[in-house]
């Protein structure tokens, strides 16, 4: 983990990261995919923090190998932007 300032800088408002922070990290492989997706792999980097006193998960950083799903994934967050 990142010195505890750097971290702090990184995070919205609001949003608590406890001093003994949990972590968690996953790499999935997405070898079988169907068209147009690429096989592509993915990596999370989650830290447990609290918002409006509640727990949660909040990312770090979630790198991706194929700019598809991350382009697909902007598109449906648009979507539900215009409608919440």
């Amino acid at each position: 983990m990142t010195d505890k300032p750097k971290s702090n800088n990184q995070r919205p408002q609001g949003v608590s990261i406890p001093s003994e922070p949990t972590v968690f990290i996953k790499i999935t492989d997405f070898e079988r995919t169907r068209l147009p997706l690429p096989p592509y792999l993915v990596a999370h980097v989650q830290i447990l923090a609290e918002y409006r006193g509640l727990p949660g998960w909040y990312t770090l950083t979630m790198p991706e190998t194929e700019w598809i799903p991350v382009e697909m994934v902007q598109k449906i967050c648009e979507v539900f932007r215009q409608v919440l």
